[in-house]
Formats: structure tokens, sequence, C-alpha cells
């Protein structure tokens, strides 16, 4: 992966510009380039011409957006708002005078968050081959493959399939008229703001969701799986609508929620959100990142809330795109995993997005039979340093 190259310019209004970016942007957060999750085709790292801002107690937005000619697009929580900017002001000026503001808590740019695979470059391989589905048996490449018996999923599977559990997974959507997904929870588009959250477009991160979701669901048969849409087919989501993806998930009762996305900030209002969810006993497991590094994404980063996956290969190594280090919790397979994709196909696809799910669908295994989701961890098979506590082994964690 290739870190953003920085042209040098020549010229005052450039220095001036840095100044007041760098100035604008010291406040309670900062924005950090860490690896390529900042990548140079990307067009900006947040969402022009809005910011998210957090009102504090009894002051009112209403208020606020008069006094400084803002308007409010959206309202993420009790306090938190999504404003839009006049023409004019940019939103390094807008953060400078919200947080300069008493009644403003806090404020920050609507970042965007991008998909692990996009940074890897990698893309799906769609088997083009026409097979029947029959479950637990066909395609052979799905539920036979060798993630499934590192796992040991045939014999965890006659103890439980998941059964009660729902697992919300943040991505692009799913095919929902997928032969694998058996049991599907209601969920929600936030790109497009309606109760179809289904593939879009025809971006490099198409099928991502559904194959993330078609993970969960081999490993999980039982459970339902809640798709929530806040990426599109390019790969890029906004946080405010992984905020609102985060927190429908869990007052809809899903007990783990996947999230095969990044960032190289800490965005507040995700972190609030996740916070959020995990008061309410929602496991919350994210991907570890594709830099083949030791610097951790955010969300994967939040050790207080978060499982963060890496990936290994069949053989139990470390795959080399996958991140590493004290930050890790978990490992599991995540090279050349075959699940389902778009349009009742199959495909092959490599990263550490595909490596959270096999933890997500173990951990709902473990909770369907009223076991505490730890267990996951502590029956982990320890594989070398950097990958956390070991490799997900879904049979261990049900037996022992």
């Amino acid at each position: 992966m290739n870190r953003q190259k920085v042209q040098k310019r020549n010229g005052w209004g450039i220095l001036l510009w840095s100044l007041i970016l760098i100035v604008c942007l010291s406040g309670p957060f900062s924005l950090v380039f860490q690896g390529s999750w900042v990548r140079a085709q990307s067009d900006t790292l947040y969402r022009q011409g809005e910011v998210l801002c957090k009102m504090r107690p009894g002051q009112d937005v209403k208020v606020l957006v008069q006094r400084l000619g803002l308007s409010v697009l959206d309202q993420l929580e009790a306090n938190t708002f999504r404003l839009g900017l006049p023409v004019g002001l940019t939103v390094p000026q807008a953060l400078a005078l919200l947080n300069a503001d008493p009644s403003v808590e806090w404020a920050e740019p609507n970042f965007l968050l991008r998909l692990s695979q996009l940074d890897q470059r990698s893309q799906a391989f769609v088997d083009q081959r026409s097979q029947a589905f029959v479950d637990g048996y066909s395609p052979a490449d799905y539920f036979d493959q060798y993630a499934a018996r590192l796992l040991r999923l045939a014999r965890a599977h006659e103890i439980t399939r998941g059964g009660g559990i729902t697992v919300a997974v943040i991505d692009t959507g799913i095919d929902p008229m997928h032969p694998v997904f058996t049991t599907l929870a209601e969920g929600y588009d936030f790109v497009d703001q309606d109760r179809a959250p289904t593939e879009q477009g025809n971006g490099p991160a198409y099928g991502h969701g559904t194959m993330v979701a078609g993970i969960v669901a081999l490993v999980a048969r039982d459970a339902a799986v809640m798709p929530l849409r806040a990426f599109t087919s390019d790969g890029v989501g906004a946080a405010s609508d992984v905020v609102k993806a985060i927190r429908f998930a869990t007052r809809q009762g899903a007990q783990v929620i996947n999230m095969s996305f990044g960032l190289s900030t800490p965005s507040r209002a995700i972190r609030e959100a996740l916070a959020f969810a995990a008061q309410q006993g929602v496991v919350l497991v994210a991907s570890a990142g594709n830099n083949g590094s030791t610097t951790p994404p955010f969300p994967a980063s939040e050790d207080a809330f978060v499982w963060a996956v890496a990936a290994t290969d069949p053989k139990d190594r470390r795959a080399d795109f996958s991140n590493y280090g004290s930050f890790v919790d978990l490992c599991a397979p995540g090279v050349s995993i075959y699940s389902a994709y778009p349009g009742g196909r199959y495909a092959w696809w490599s990263g550490t997005s595909f490596s959270a799910p096999f933890v997500s669908g173990t951990v709902a295994l473990v909770l369907s039979i009223g076991l505490e989701a730890d267990r996951v961890m502590r029956t982990a098979i320890y594989v070398g340093s950097g990958l956390g506590r070991g490799r997900v082994d879904a049979w261990a964690a049900l037996s022992r």
C-alpha cells in the first residue's frame, strides 16, 4: 500500500492555508495521517459543507445555528447533530467557531471511513461456476473451506448453530436473496435512507458486505444477520452514517456488531456510539487493517470497547498484509476466503475484513448457549506474537 504523496509547492497562499488547518484542527481532536489509510486517490478526508457537533447539556442547537448561520441537517443523538455550512465557510473555519463556542461540547469533521480492502487494493475473484445450494454441503468451497476446518465448524454446529442471536453487519449492504442467508433481521440503508440495505453500484467494494455477512452466516447458520448499509460500492462511508448504524443495531437488539472498516484518526461521534453499544452489552468486532503494520486504524484501536481481529493464512501464519501488534485481540483466517457474492454467486477475497466476521459468528455461537463472549478469547489457539490471544476456534469456545 502506498503512502499519500505530498508534493511541495511554493507560495504564501499554501503556507497560510496549512497554518490555518493546523490551528483549526488542533482542538479536542487531531487529524492524523497513518499508513495508507489516507490514500493519494482519496479526494477528501471528510465531507465538505458539513460538520458534526455535540451540544452541552441544556444548550439549544437552534440558538447556535441561528447565531452562526448554520443549518441542522440531521440529529444523530439527543445532543449530537450534523450541521450544514453556508457557502464560503470551510470545514476548518466552522470547527474553529464551534469549538470556541461555550454551548458546544465538541465539533469535528464528518470523517469518511474506508473499507479495509480498498487500501489493500484487493478485489473479489468471482467464481463463474453455477453451483446448487444445499445447506451444510454445497458449495463445498464454502462449507468445507480451510477456514471452516480450522474453526472446527462441523463439530461446533453439533452443539449450536447460533439461533436466537443477531449479528449486525455495517457495510455495503447485502444481496438478501442469496441462499446462504436463511435468517435476516430487519436492517436499514443509511446511505439512501430506506429499509432496503441491498448492494448497489459497481464500485471496487461491490459485494464486500455480502461476503462479510456470508461469513457470519457460514459460522452461525441460525443466527440472524442484520444488514446495515453505511458504505457505497466505492467503499466509502460517512462517520454520521456509521454512528446511526451502531445505535440502530444496539436499539434493535443486536448482540454483536461487525465492523470491517477503518479510519486514520478517531472520531468522537463514533467513539460515543461504541461506548453506548458496549454499555448495552453488545460485542463490537473490527478488522485490524491491511497495512502490514503495528499502527491500528480506528475503531480497532478502541481497545476498551472493540475486539480487533488480524488475518492469518491456511497455515496459521500472519497474512503478510495484516496489521499486528499489542492492539490485536484475536486472529482468524483472512486469505482466499470463499463467501457469498451478489447475484447468488460466490467469490474469493482476502483481507482482515473477512477475518472479523469469523470472530463475530463465533461470538454468536457462544452467546446462543448462554456462555460469556470472552470464552472466544480464552479458548483461542496461540499462533504467534502480535496476533492477540490467538486464532479463533469455534468448537473449543463451545466445548471447553
